[in-house]
């Protein structure tokens, strides 16, 4: 009976068959990467290191002679260099050893924006692109973007030209559905774009609005042009990002692409694509910044760009999820 017994049992799965191991939750993102830096997770093969790029407790980084890397450390928000000629180990309240990097005290992120990057590195994989609010299969080529935020209560609307149209009429809803939604203005114009109408009331902060604009021929009835939302950030949302804000045209791509990626945690997309089109620039050998603008590209519905600039992060050695990166 317990020989039979023994033998059931070892046709029994293990626990640990069912079991999926998470990965650990991230300990800090990559500002900029320059010279030979590489990092080490597990078992896996060094790769390169890359601006962008999330770490994980475990990690081990090491630079050689012509190598260094700045880091936000998501813990606290504070920010290590991390030396030439160095190793480190990664944690989730900085590198180890001390000797490997340096800590810029004065460059700490405010509770509020740390929440958000937190939020977004633990998104995926943290390279941006994470939208929390996908637009629709057929994107519309507008301004704001579908779903962004916008920072201010008077925001201008933008949409592509009907041929034919002789002027279109633009009409701010409310954020409701069906009955619930109201039709709050209506306005002119004969440009393919509507500065906020000075007469009307300002927006309300923290509302998601929607948006239509009608082509009207000098014959015939209006032909509906485009349907599309979005939402006025809070005012602890502005006075967040006011914060980190960067100063003057010479700032460095590390504080540029912090600045991005902090728009796109409030999804601020309008500012964080113009953004990623710099970086692209300053930046042209990060493959993780091509990616994200391919990201935001499609949201934009520029399909041609996007295809481009995916092409570019694909030549730079960009390895796609569930590819061997992660």
């Amino acid at each position: 009976m317990g020989t039979l017994f023994l033998s059931l049992m070892s046709l029994l799965p293990l626990a640990s068959d069912f079991l999926v191991v998470e990965p650990l939750p991230p300990a800090a993102m990559v500002l900029s990467s320059r010279g030979q830096v590489t990092v080490e997770r597990g078992s896996e093969k060094p790769r390169r290191l890359g601006a962008m790029d999330i770490l994980r407790p475990g990690d081990r980084l090491h630079t050689a002679a012509d190598g260094e890397a700045l880091l936000v450390i998501l813990g606290d928000g504070h920010r290590e260099r991390m030396k030439a000629k160095a190793e480190a180990l990664v944690g989730d309240k900085g590198c180890t050893p001390d000797n490997a990097v340096e800590r810029q005290e004065h460059t700490s992120l405010s509770a509020g924006n740390l929440a958000c990057l937190q939020e977004l590195a633990r998104s995926g994989r943290g390279t941006v692109g994470v939208a929390r609010d996908l637009p629709p299969p057929m994107v519309p080529v507008v301004a704001p973007l579908f779903g962004a935020t916008v920072l201010t209560p008077r925001p201008t609307l933008s949409w592509l030209p009907v041929a034919g149209a002789a002027g279109y009429q633009v009409q701010l809803l409310s954020g409701g559905q069906g009955k619930d939604q109201q039709l709050l203005w209506k306005a002119t114009t004969p440009e393919t774009h509507l500065a906020y109408p000075a007469k009307e009331k300002p927006l309300c902060h923290g509302l998601t609005y929607r948006w239509r604009v009608l082509a009207q021929a000098a014959e015939g009835p209006e032909k509906f042009v485009v349907l599309s939302k979005f939402q006025l950030a809070t005012e602890m949302e502005i006075d967040q990002l006011a914060q980190v804000k960067p100063l003057g045209a010479r700032t460095p791509a590390a504080d540029l692409l912090l600045w991005a990626v902090l728009l796109e945690a409030h999804g601020v997309h309008d500012q964080a694509l113009v953004l990623y089109e710099q970086l692209a620039q300053e930046l042209p050998a990060e493959a993780n910044v091509q990616m994200a603008l391919a990201n935001y590209y499609e949201r934009a519905g520029r399909k041609e760009e996007a295809g481009q600039a995916r092409e570019r992060a694909k030549q730079l050695g960009y390895v796609f999820p569930g590819k061997g990166k992660s």
